[in-house]
């Protein structure tokens, strides 16, 4: 009974991992304006995920006291398979709507890959009863198996334009593996994303 619970806590720690964003680099541009409004846009045709990770960094954004907007691709006739009518669209919004500029979200590099994980020696606590006010403890030894681990890397550049000039003036390479959900995966894309703008643009400010 005590071995088989703790055989099933210890493969529950092994499969359970919290998948996170990481910035695997930044290209910064010397600016001369502070960027405070931004419209956001994120390239995907599928509305649920532009929706997600529009709303986390609009959302990100705003509390970190920019004002942000998220740009308004969701009518049946975008052009989703001309990049260059895309882009006028969007710097036409950002004009007409005073925005400094523009942050564009794309999936760059989606990587599947398969990975061999060791076994592990695991030490469990075992409790023994030793009566009805009384009991003692033990450490009891296993090794978890050996096993290929499936995993999913995706890139994301997230470009941050000048509204003027249409130039990019900051740009960021992230990566997430084996996000556990979309909600929770742009939820930390936005919270790191905007992080390191925020940081990139006070930097640039001194």
């Amino acid at each position: 009974m005590h071995r088989g619970i703790c055989l099933w806590f210890v493969a529950l720690l092994v499969g359970c991992s919290s998948a996170t964003t990481k910035i695997d680099r930044i290209e910064e541009i010397k600016v001369d304006k502070a960027y405070r409004t931004v419209l956001v846009f994120a390239v995907s045709s599928k509305n649920h995920i532009r929706s997600s990770v529009e709303t986390s960094l609009v959302n990100q954004l705003n509390r970190e006291g920019f004002n942000a907007q998220a740009f308004d691709s969701s009518r049946d006739s975008f052009p989703w398979n001309d990049p260059g009518a895309i882009q006028s669209l969007v710097s036409s919004a950002a004009r007409a709507g005073n925005f400094d500029g523009v942050l564009v979200t794309a999936l760059v590099k989606k990587e599947q890959d398969v990975n061999y994980v060791p076994g592990q020696i695991v030490y469990m606590p075992i409790v023994v009863p030793m009566g009805p006010l009384a009991s003692t403890t033990y450490m009891e030894t296993m090794r978890t198996p050996d096993y290929l681990q499936d995993s999913v890397k995706y890139t994301l550049k997230s470009t941050l334009f000048d509204t003027d000039t249409s130039q990019p003036v900051w740009q960021v390479f992230s990566s997430t593996v084996d996000p556990e959900s979309l909600d929770l995966a742009v939820q930390d894309y936005g919270r790191v994303i905007v992080n390191a703008l925020r940081d990139s643009l006070q930097k640039a400010d001194r």
